[in-house]
């Protein structure tokens, strides 16, 4: 889920420039992070699902993550990349 330089400066209080430089120096910062958001929507695509680090899988029917909406494709990348980080619910 990236955030744009124009809503985490609303979000904050902060002007668009200094936003932007928050947003490269967090990646700059954590380089695995931009890597891993890229990625994970792409193999979310090859194999139908995504792993979070704790081993769960959340499955991904081929038909949301192949949505011809914008709006839906973006929010599939979000829950694909939230999903990671969440612990496995038993």
């Amino acid at each position: 889920m990236r955030s744009s330089p124009g809503d985490l400066s609303q979000r904050v209080g902060i002007s668009r420039e200094e936003a932007k430089k928050v947003i490269q120096d967090y990646y700059n910062t954590y380089k695995g992070v931009r890597r891993y958001m890229d990625e994970i929507p792409v193999k979310a695509r090859e194999h139908g699902y995504v792993r979070s680090i704790y081993g769960r899988i959340r499955p991904l029917p081929g038909s949301t993550i192949a949505t011809p909406t914008f709006a839906r494709r973006q929010s599939v990348k979000r829950s694909t990349c939230r999903s990671r980080g969440r612990r496995a619910t038993s």
